[in-house]
């Protein structure tokens, strides 16, 4: 695997550090010791500390699991600092595993831009240290502010026993689908399942399937399984009546591929630590589903040797072409194999239509490819083969084992085409939201997934799901029931009336299952606690009895208003894939303030900069900016609602203070989004403004009144960031689930939190200055 070109000259300014040196102890501190910091910059250690102490940072303290389980983390950080040669020292990994986290953890290179900015190799220099006596008071003035930390970074076990505690405390209230632990559900239970009706008989058998809270993405099954598997997380999920988790995996490692079998190295221990797994997930009435996106393509130097596998080609790899039996066999064998080896294998899951280039049609433009096999077939007859390939394979060792093919990324005639084409014991799965379309301030949006602000289910998914039904298959809805890219950062969004009434539109139609996550969305929360009634009754309960099995009866009143209020806030919210993307919603308070503009696109889920032109998407400047504003003022409404009971009731009960807690970090991401968006634009309106000459002195003087107006405005923004940033991070010292994503690892923490505050401060003396 190749690392991501660098682009020569390309390179970011963080104004508030007087040197990269200063950014790269700053940001390191506490992640790894004085003496890794040192060996990467060719420093002595006593130097490093000392940099490290005139900055008022305190005594460094490593923490190992942010380079087990926060790598992502730390390389984010390091990014924009240092070169590839000593991101690999910073890790202690080599190219070739940077290459391949690079590539394979959730598509993290197009997160870190799809290229390497030309940091060029950062050694130990001199620089003017005038500045570090200011940096060192603003730094010690936020730590010092800070409550004492009662829950640290990756802490989650602690949480994950409370839930389930808390789950099984409320069990007498409403009876649980998987009444005891490795109760799974039969193959009769099944066959019902398959059979039932569309009335809400027998609801309990929907089958919901969750991420793994904190699963390592990439290497899964090589990786530390106790901390992606937790017992106190799968006894958590068992009470709040998830049947199953699914992980991400790459068949070549789990399986020989036979056409470069060195590429396959380690995979009888991979399945062997699978089995394990499953094993250990049927005492909690879990199974294991695996999410394959195959044959995955390979670089054209593969084909060299393999001409005849050539299908589609991309820039830098082709697809396997699975018009070729060789493809085909593969598939079977691989699946096979791990059906095989794994029993106890719930089943698979599939992407065909995009994700990553697979078949010759994945990427295809119109339905089209260059394949001159493929080219001569249907797009949907394709993909179904790819499904049929890897169905047949497993069945084959494995009866039991079941196979969903999503529906993502095509269109409607391509899917309703692609399910009748699928083996009839093959499910379809449909994002439940496909397609939607709402009016928000007079724009038209669409949604294609992701979205909890827009409820569904919309016609695309109903459609498919109904022709998934005349034609003998199950269907799956995949939807977001805890958070979204609208707002991954916490736990779970308590806008719990879109919830609410997602889940009971489709417990309304004939649906098999749900997927109720991606890689986000997978905290046994609140959400899950409040939806697991409406599985087992017959009749969907009211949303405030579905209240009142959670919360104290004193705080109903308080609890269905702040609710009520987060619900009509996130009404307010911009949807629009490009915002979801690329906007600044999912790190708030931590992104950086640019005095001027940065020169960079904001990236997939990843860094926003200051890309205001692609964080609004289809919104114009004004209205994306009223849309956060009305969002934060509602928001903070509710919250204020939930601040009004009483301090010992809500510090003593644990419903409340996870609600408390997702709502305070909630908010303090809306408003900084809102401060960030009005603060560039009134940036850019100056930068433009300064190039414009006042042809009479009248002109001129009201120019500069306003102008100096708007600078006092932006000092004002950078003042009420950094209390943003202070407010986060409090939050986040008492519950380390705050900020946290499995396919990002942590969004920020202390240190890139006392970095924002740090930038802040700065940003407002020099608007101050300027005014």
């Amino acid at each position: 695997m190749e690392l991501l070109p660098v682009i020569s000259g390309k390179r970011l300014t963080l104004d508030h550090f007087p040197d990269p040196l200063c950014a790269f102890v700053y940001r390191n501190w506490g992640i790894v010791g004085t003496d890794v910091m040192a060996a990467v910059i060719g420093a002595t250690e006593e130097k490093v500390a000392q940099l490290g102490l005139e900055m008022g940072l305190r005594s460094c303290r490593a923490d190992e699991r942010w380079l087990k389980y926060g790598y992502l983390t730390v390389i984010r950080s390091n990014w924009h600092l240092i070169d590839y040669s000593q991101l690999c020292m910073l890790l202690n990994w080599d190219d070739e595993k940077l290459a391949f986290v690079i590539k394979e953890e959730d598509f993290f290179g197009e997160k870190l831009g799809g290229f390497k900015p030309d940091t060029g190799k950062l050694e130990w220099h001199a620089f003017d240290r005038s500045s570090l006596p200011e940096i060192k008071r603003i730094t010690e003035a936020f730590y010092g502010k800070l409550p004492p930390e009662t829950a640290a970074p990756f802490d989650f076990a602690p949480v994950f026993e409370k839930a389930a505690a808390d789950r099984r405390s409320g069990a007498g209230r409403y009876s649980s689908a998987r009444s005891a632990p490795g109760e799974g559900i039969s193959s009769s239970a099944g066959s019902a399942a398959r059979e039932r009706s569309s009335s809400s008989a027998g609801k309990n058998l929907i089958e919901r399937i969750v991420y793994p809270y904190c699963a390592l993405y990439g290497d899964t099954f090589m990786e530390d399984l106790g901390f992606s598997f937790p017992d106190c997380l799968l006894e958590a999920y068992r009470s709040a009546g998830i049947t199953g988790i699914w992980c991400q995996a790459v068949l070549y490692k789990l399986a020989p591929f036979p056409f470069e079998p060195s590429l396959s190295e380690g995979w009888e221990e991979r399945l062997a630590n699978m089995r394990a797994l499953t094993e250990r997930l049927a005492r909690y009435g879990l199974k294991l589903w695996l999410y394959l996106n195959e044959p995955r393509s390979m670089p054209k130097s593969f084909f060299e040797k393999n001409p005849d596998l050539k299908g589609e080609e991309g820039a830098d790899d082709a697809c396997l072409c699975t018009s070729v039996p060789a493809v085909r066999k593969y598939l079977y064998d691989a699946a096979a194999t791990v059906a095989e080896a794994v029993p106890l294998l719930g089943g698979f899951f599939t992407i065909v239509a995009s994700e990553n280039r697979t078949n010759c049609f994945s990427k295809s433009i119109g339905g089209v490819t260059s394949c001159p096999r493929c080219r001569m077939r249907s797009r949907s007859a394709v993909m179904a083969e790819v499904n049929e390939a890897l169905y047949e394979g497993a069945a084959s060792r494995n009866p039991a084992i079941r196979l969903i093919a999503w529906d993502w990324g095509m269109d409607l005639e391509t899917a309703l085409e692609f399910t009748e084409k699928l083996p009839r014991s093959v499910a379809v799965m449909g994002v439940s939201e496909q397609d939607m379309r709402k009016n928000i301030a007079g724009i038209e949006t669409r949604v294609i997934d992701y979205s909890i602000s827009v409820v569904g289910p919309g016609d695309f998914a109903k459609k498919v799901w109904a022709r998934a039904k005349q034609t003998g298959h199950q269907a799956f809805a995949k939807l977001q029931l805890n958070n979204s890219w609208e707002c991954s950062f916490v736990p779970f969004l308590p806008a719990f009336r879109q919830i609410y009434t997602h889940i009971k539109r489709l417990g309304e139609l004939e649906i098999d299952g749900m997927f109720l996550s991606w890689t986000l969305g997978g905290f046994p929360s609140l959400s899950m606690k409040l939806i697991a009634p409406m599985f087992q009754e017959e009749i969907t309960p009211p949303l405030r009895s579905l209240y009142a099995r959670i919360f104290p009866e004193e705080s109903l009143d308080t609890v269905e208003k702040a609710c009520g209020l987060f619900s009509d806030a996130f009404d307010s919210f911009p949807f629009d894939l490009e915002v979801l993307y690329k906007g600044p919603q999912n790190f708030g308070p931590s992104c950086l303030l640019f005095s001027k503009p940065s020169g960079f696109d904001a990236t997939m889920v990843g860094y926003p900069y200051d890309d205001l032109a692609h964080w609004r998407g289809r919104f114009p400047a004004d209205v994306f900016e009223d849309q956060f504003r009305k969002l934060s003022e509602i928001w903070e409404l509710g919250l204020k609602a939930l601040e009004a009971l009483p301090a010992k009731l809500l510090a003593e009960n644990a419903a409340l203070r996870e609600l408390y807690d997702s709502a305070e970090a909630a908010f303090c991401h809306f408003r900084s989004s809102y401060l960030q968006i009005r603060f560039i634009g009134l940036r850019d309106g100056l930068e433009k403004g300064q190039g414009d000459k006042a042809e009479t002195a009248e002109i001129a003087e009201f120019a500069e009144n306003a102008e100096n107006t708007e600078i006092a405005e932006m000092a004002e923004i950078a003042e009420e960031e950094a209390s943003l940033a202070l407010r986060l991070a409090s939050v986040q010292r008492r519950n380390p689930c705050i900020g946290y994503e499995s396919s990002n690892h942590y969004f920020y923490h202390t240190g890139m939190l006392a970095e924002k505050y740090l930038n802040a401060k700065i940003m407002k003396d020099l608007t101050s200055g300027n005014a």
